[in-house]
C-alpha cells in the first residue's frame, strides 16, 4: 500500500495533491544541448531512445547551486523538481520518461523502443493496489482501497483494453495485495468491517479468488483470536507453498478498519495446508511490498514507516485529521534484502539495499526474470540490482502504488495502478512467474506417483541410483531419503531417488546431474532390450534387478564439478501448474567426459490429460499412448492443444524458463 505521490501531513491534501493528473511532456520536447545553452560535459542528456535521459555517474557530482526542496507537509517534490540552474540540461529529467543511471544495463532494461502509456482513469481520491494478471482470462484484477465492494478488472482481450467492476462471491472487501499462483487469485485483505452487503463480517486475512467461478474461499482471518492490524501485501512461494504477508497499520490510519490494531506489525508466514501462521519478522513498524527472488534464496521487503510513523494508534484516538497518514521526512523509507533459509521457513541476516528519496515511500516490489529488484514508489517505478544500485527509474503522470507483469512480449508488458490512473510499460526487463510448487512424479514399477521434493544440504557420493528402461525423471531439485559414507569398495549406502537435472534456465548449475556426485568407471547395464553406458571413474560394482540399479561406487569425494550424459534419450516427467508434461531432452551418442557438463534443456512439452492422472498416478503406458509415441522406448509426437487453458500453461512453462515446443 503507498500512501502519496504528493505525500502530506493529512489525506486531505495527499488527496487534493494527487488528484492532479501532471500533464506529460512528450518525447519530442525533450531538450537537446544544441537548442539550449548547456554545461560542456551536462549532466542530463537525451540518449538510446525518444523519452530516455541519461545522467552522468548518476548525477552524484551536481554543479553548484543545486536545491531541491524536502518534504514540507504539503508535498515531497519529485527528483526532477531539483534545481541546478547552471546547467540547463537537468529541465530533461523532469520531462523524461525514463531516467537511467547506469547506461549499460539499462539497455537490456529498456529495449529498443520503450515507452509509457496513460491508458485509464481512476478515481485520484483512492488508492488502487494488488494488480493480478490471470494468463487464462488475459485480465488483470486490481483494488480500489475504499468502502466500496466493487473491484475492477481491465480486459486486455479488448483493443483498447476495457475496464470493468467486478464483485466476488461473496464479496471481498478492500483486498490490498494480490498473487496469482496454480490458477489461483490470492489476496491479502485489509478491510475489516462488520455489516459487509453480503457478507456480514470481515477482518484482515488471507482470502483466494477462483477466476473461472469468481467464487471466493477465506484461508486466514485471525491470530489466535485476535485480529491482524493489516494485510497489506502477500506472494506464494512456489517451493513450498508457504504464503508470506505483511501486516502494516495502514487500514487503521485509513479508516478501513472498525477495530484498532490488536497486534504488533510484522512479516508473517503461512501454510494454507496446516493453517498453521508464524511471525517471520517483528523490527518493520510498516512492512508493505514483499517479493522473491527467481532462485528463492532472497526475500526482499519495503517498509514505509515514514508514512505513517508519527500516526497515533489507541481506541481512544482516531485516526489524525480524519482518514489520514501522518508523513516523517526521518522515518524509514527503504527495502530490505533477506536470505530465505531452513527449507524456506525463516528469513535471515536483514539489510538495507534501497532509501527511497527518488520517490515517496517504496510500496509495490517484485523482482525481475534477470533479479533486478522494481518498486513502485512516487510517480513511477525505480529499477535497481539485487545490490541496491540503481539503474532506471520510470516516470508516469501520476501516483503509483503498485505494478504487474503480463505475459505479452515473453513476460515484457507492465501495468502500472495508482492514484488517478492505470498505465502501460513497455520495456526489455521480463518478469518472472516462479516456478510451480515443487511436485515431481517419482516412478515405482509402472506407476509414476507424485511427491514433494526438498533438497539436501549436502549429498554423500555414494548412492543407489535408479534407472529404468522407459524414462529418467527430471525436477527441479533433488530427492534425498538418506547417505552415509562408504567402509569399503562394495558397501551400499542407502537409498537415494534422484531427480537428475533441472529444467530451469536461471538454475542450472545448481541442480546437475546426481551424476556429477559419482565418478563412473566402465558402467554398462542392460535393462530390456535397451543397453545404457556410462564411462567414468571409481565406480565400485553395480547390480540390476528388474528395472532398477544399484551402483557401489568407492570414492569419499564429492566431485560437484563431475559431470556424465547419458546414451539414450531422456524423457523426463515434470508437474508444473497442476498438469503433468513430459519433455523430450536431447541424449548424447556417446558417453561424456569427466570434464563435459550435464546441462540440458527441455525442447519438447507435452500434455498428460487430466483423466490420466487421476488420483495423483498415470502409468507410463498410459502416457506413451495419450502422448501418441508408441510403445517403449517412448519416441517424441505432437501434444494435444486442443483447448486454451493448454496453450495458456505452455505461455507459463515459457515464462518459467522452460523452452516449449507446442507444435
Amino acid at each position: 500500500m503507498m500512501y502519496s505521490g504528493a505525500l502530506s501531513l493529512t489525506l486531505a491534501t495527499t488527496l487534493a495533491n494527487a488528484a492532479a493528473i501532471i500533464p506529460r511532456a512528450t518525447a519530442t520536447s525533450l531538450t537537446t544541448p544544441s537548442s539550449v545553452a548547456v554545461l560542456n560535459n551536462p549532466i542530463a542528456r537525451p540518449c538510446m531512445a525518444p523519452g530516455v535521459v541519461c545522467l552522468k555517474q548518476h548525477a552524484a557530482n551536481l554543479p553548484y547551486p543545486f536545491h531541491r526542496a524536502a518534504p514540507d507537509g504539503r508535498n515531497i517534490p519529485t527528483y526532477g523538481d531539483t534545481e541546478v540552474p547552471a546547467d540547463a540540461s537537468w529541465k530533461n529529467v523532469s520531462t523524461a520518461d525514463f531516467i537511467v543511471f547506469d547506461e549499460s544495463r539499462a539497455a537490456d532494461v529498456l529495449g529498443d523502443s520503450p515507452s509509457v502509456d496513460f491508458v485509464l482513469s481512476v478515481d485520484a481520491n483512492h488508492i488502487h493496489e494488488g494488480p493480478v494478471f490471470v494468463p487464462t482470462q488475459n485480465r488483470i484484477y486490481f483494488s480500489e482501497l475504499s468502502t466500496n465492494l466493487p473491484q475492477f478488472t481491465i480486459d486486455l482481450n479488448q483493443d483498447p483494453p476495457s475496464l470493468s467492476y467486478f464483485t466476488a462471491d461473496p464479496p471481498i472487501y478492500i483486498p490490498n495485495g494480490g498473487f496469482y499462483h496454480n490458477s489461483t487469485v490470492y489476496f491479502s485483505v485489509a478491510g475489516s468491517n462488520t455489516s459487509i452487503p453480503g457478507l456480514g463480517q470481515q477482518r484482515p486475512g488471507i482470502v483466494t479468488l477462483d477466476p473461472a467461478t469468481n467464487k471466493s474461499t477465506t484461508l486466514l482471518n485471525n491470530y489466535y483470536g485476535l485480529t491482524f492490524t493489516d494485510c497489506d501485501d502477500l506472494i506464494v512461494d512456489p517451493g513450498t507453498g508457504f504464503i508470506w504477508f505483511t501486516a502494516p497499520y495502514y487500514s487503521w490510519w485509513l479508516e478501513l478498519a472498525d477495530i484498532p490494531p490488536q497486534t504488533k506489525s510484522g512479516t508473517y508466514r503461512f501454510d494454507p495446508t496446516t493453517g498453521s501462521t508464524v511471525i517471520a519478522n517483528d523490527e518493520m513498524l510498516s512492512p508493505n511490498g514483499i517479493a522473491l527472488s527467481p532462485d528463492r534464496r532472497h526475500m526482499y521487503i519495503s517498509d514505509s514507516a515514514a508514512s505513517g510513523l508519527s500516526a497515533p494508534i489507541s481506541p481512544d484516538v482516531p485516526s489524525p485529521g480524519g482518514a489520514g497518514i501522518l508523513y516523517n521526512v526521518t522515518g524509514t523509507r527503504a527495502i530490505y534484502k533477506f536470505d530465505l533459509v531452513d527449507d524456506g521457513r525463516a528469513i535471515i541476516n536483514k539489510r538495507p539495499i534501497y532509501y527511497d528519496v527518488i520517490g515517496s515511500v517504496p510500496d509495490g516490489l517484485k523482482v525481475a526474470r534477470n533479479g533486478y529488484v522494481v518498486t513502485a514508489t512516487g510517480n513511477g517505478l525505480s529499477v535497481m540490482d539485487e545490490y541496491g544500485d540503481m539503474i532506471v527509474r520510470v516516470q508516469t503522470n501520476f501516483t503509483v502504488n503498485n505494478f504487474v507483469w503480463t505475459d505479452a512480449n515473453e513476460y515484457r508488458e507492465v501495468w502500472m495502478v495508482g492514484m488517478g490512473g492505470v498505465a502501460r510499460l513497455k520495456w526489455g526487463l521480463q518478469g518472472t512467474t516462479l516456478p510451480p510448487s515443487r511436485a515431481s512424479y517419482k516412478v515405482k514399477g509402472d506407476t509414476i506417483v507424485k511427491q514433494t521434493l526438498t533438497r539436501p544440504r549436502s549429498m554423500s557420493p555414494w548412492a543407489i541410483i535408479e534407472v529404468y528402461c522407459d524414462l529418467h525423471f527430471l525436477g527441479y531439485d533433488w530427492i534425498l531419503e538418506g547417505s552415509q559414507l562408504n567402509q569399503t569398495d562394495h558397501d551400499v549406502i542407502w537409498k537415494i531417488n534422484v531427480s537428475i537435472g533441472v529444467t530451469t534456465e536461471n538454475r542450472i548449475e545448481e541442480k546437475d546431474a546426481l551424476l556429477s556426485s559419482l565418478d563412473l568407471k566402465d558402467l554398462s547395464l542392460r535393462v530390456g532390450e535397451e543397453q545404457k553406458d556410462f564411462s567414468e571413474r571409481e565406480i565400485g560394482a553395480i547390480a540390476s534387478e528388474r528395472r532398477s540399479v544399484t551402483v557401489k561406487a568407492h570414492s569419499n569425494i564429492f566431485h560437484y564439478q563431475k559431470r556424465c550424459n547419458f546414451l539414450s534419450r531422456l524423457w523426463p516427467f515434470v508437474y508444473a501448474d497442476d498438469r503433468l508434461w513430459v519433455a523430450a531432452l536431447p541424449g548424447t551418442t556417446k558417453p561424456s567426459t569427466a570434464d563435459t557438463a550435464f546441462s540440458v534443456m527441455a525442447d519438447e512439452f507435452l500434455v498428460v490429460p487430466d483423466k490420466l492422472v487421476g488420483e495423483g498416478k498415470v502409468t507410463t503406458v498410459e502416457a506413451a499412448k495419450v502422448l501418441r509415441m508408441g510403445n517403449f522406448p517412448l519416441r517424441p509426437g505432437p501434444p494435444s492443444l486442443e483447448d486454451e487453458r493448454i496453450m495458456s500453461e505452455v505461455k507459463l512453462l515459457r515464462a518459467t524458463g522452460y523452452s516449449v515446443s507446442p507444435s
